[in-house]
């Protein structure tokens, strides 16, 4: 693999686990509010 192939792979990869675990984390709050009372 080509060096810059192999970092943009990684970066497209890291990219995309920052983004499912906001996913993540949205989906959680929205789930605290909607079944946990205040």
């Amino acid at each position: 693999f080509p060096a810059m192939s192999l970092s943009g792979l990684f970066a497209n990869a890291v990219l995309r686990a920052q983004h499912l675990h906001q996913l993540a984390a949205d989906t959680f709050k929205e789930f605290e509010r909607t079944y946990i009372p205040e």
